[in-house]
């Protein structure tokens, strides 16, 4: 595949190397009303040692866009979530497991900016490594969006109501943290 066609994921949120937020790689079109839902239904909520949540957002909530998203703070240790995160060209629920490789490695070099050991600079170069996968996915388009985490279900979310289904997987990482 040319490298024109290969997919990058980007960042937005905060990381305890930095002042306030970072972004990178990821179009404003999507960071804006990202930050918006964010900050309205999850930032309060998620906190550490919450484990990350994966996602995938369809056409009826900013995307479609897969990836990851997972408490973080930045370096006076206001929190806030760190997104990792690409466009792809369908959500669809088969890249739950098509690309678990893919959502794993984000989650670890997530972790590892979000503790401190890599800056916004380096987690881009790691990212810049880290094409989503081109393996065709099976299974139904996400129209909406969908939240999970490792060995878990899939949870369909409405982005305009989303409180029960975060509660929901929220009340499960305390469970299994």
């Amino acid at each position: 595949m040319p490298d024109e066609d290969l997919i990058l994921p980007g960042y937005f949120g905060k990381l305890p190397t930095a002042g306030d937020f970072v972004t990178g790689g990821l179009a404003s079109g999507f960071v804006q009303p990202w930050d918006r839902w964010l900050s309205r239904h999850l930032a309060r909520h998620f906190e550490p040692p919450h484990p990350p949540l994966r996602f995938l957002l369809g056409p009826d909530a900013f995307g479609p866009m897969a990836g990851v998203v997972m408490p973080s703070t930045d370096r006076i240790s206001r929190r806030f979530p760190l997104t990792l995160a690409a466009a792809v060209p369908e959500a669809i629920t088969g890249m739950t497991i098509a690309a678990e490789d893919w959502f794993e490695a984000l989650e670890e070099i997530g972790d590892l900016a979000r503790s401190g050991k890599i800056d916004a600079n380096a987690l881009a170069a790691n990212l810049a490594t880290l094409p989503f996968p081109a393996a065709t996915a099976e299974g139904e388009p996400v129209r909406r969006m969908a939240f999970w985490k490792p060995s878990s279900d899939l949870i369909d979310v409405d982005p305009e109501a989303p409180r029960a289904a975060l509660d929901y997987l929220l009340a499960e990482c305390r469970e299994a943290g």
